[in-house]
C-alpha cells in the first residue's frame, strides 16, 4: 500500500474517495485512490491484492469471476 498527502486534513473533513482498478494482472490487480475535499485532490493512494493458495501461501492465477468483474470496473 501506498499513499501521497497533497494537502492537509482535519477530523471533521468531509471526503470524497474516488477508486478505481488501476492494474489486472496474472496472480495480482491494484486499486488507485483519489482523496478530494471540495472537488480539489488532497491525497492519492494505492493497494496490491495478490490470490494466493491457502496450501502453499504462493500466487495463483484470478479466478475467473475475479478477473471478469475487475476488467469490466
Amino acid at each position: 500500500a501506498e499513499a501521497d498527502y497533497k494537502k492537509p486534513l482535519f477530523v471533521g473533513d468531509r471526503l470524497t474517495i474516488e477508486v478505481t482498478v488501476d492494474r489486472v494482472g496474472k496472480t495480482s490487480f491494484a486499486f488507485a485512490y483519489r482523496l478530494l475535499k471540495d472537488k480539489v485532490i488532497v491525497g492519492t493512494g494505492k493497494t496490491v491484492h495478490v490470490t494466493i493458495s491457502k496450501k502453499t501461501g504462493k500466487g495463483i492465477p484470478l479466478p475467473p469471476e475475479m478477473r471478469k468483474a475487475l476488467v469490466k470496473i
